[in-house]
């Protein structure tokens, strides 16, 4: 739902497309045996006409069957889409690109992640701590280093990739979009 929910924002789809039908088809899968919800993908899946206003206002609308984690990741990772290369692009980013052809150079890159996982790993979690930001921000950083661990093996298979650049950078977007959360949190 969470993806349907953020490509509809960023999209602000005018016509359908075969991006958003894939869309609704897998959060079809992930709703309960019936609801209004349900009710509606299904119509338009079926082939039936419907208004795209009323698509774009499905985040508002079904807000109240989302739970807090769901609607405070939802929050972040349009935080990390729109994010200013200036913000995100940070000295990592940038020697990754520069030197995404010299394995040496991705393996310091690679040593730096893996500490950072590490560190966070011997880092204790009390049960109390276990809360709708502390899940957020877990996903965030598991996301964002494999999405760096990604580009990293993409560019030793290819160092002109696209691709590759491109997983480096949603990492450090969404490492980006961590660090400035738990600085809010801790104000």
């Amino acid at each position: 739902m969470e993806a349907l929910f953020r490509w509809i924002r960023r999209h602000q789809p005018q016509e359908s497309s075969p991006e958003f039908l894939q869309l609704l088809e897998q959060t079809l899968e992930s709703l309960p045996p019936a609801g209004p919800f349900r009710s509606e993908i299904c119509r338009i899946l079926q082939g039936h006409d419907f208004h795209w206003e009323r698509v774009c206002n499905w985040p508002e609308i079904y807000r109240n069957q989302r739970s807090e984690l769901d609607l405070l990741l939802e929050e972040l990772y349009l935080q990390a889409a729109e994010l200013p290369p200036s913000l995100w692009q940070n000295v990592r980013f940038r020697r990754f690109v520069r030197c995404r052809a010299n394995p040496a150079a991705l393996d310091r890159i690679q040593a730096d992640i893996e500490t950072a996982w590490e560190e966070y790993m011997q880092r204790p979690l009390a049960p109390t701590e276990v809360t709708a930001e502390s899940v957020a921000g877990h996903r965030l950083l598991v996301e964002g280093l494999a999405a760096w661990m990604e580009g990293l093996e993409l560019a030793r298979l290819d160092p002109l990739s696209d691709e590759a650049v491109e997983r480096a950078a949603q990492g450090s977007r969404l490492l980006f979009t961590l660090q400035s959360f738990s600085r809010q949190l801790s104000a």
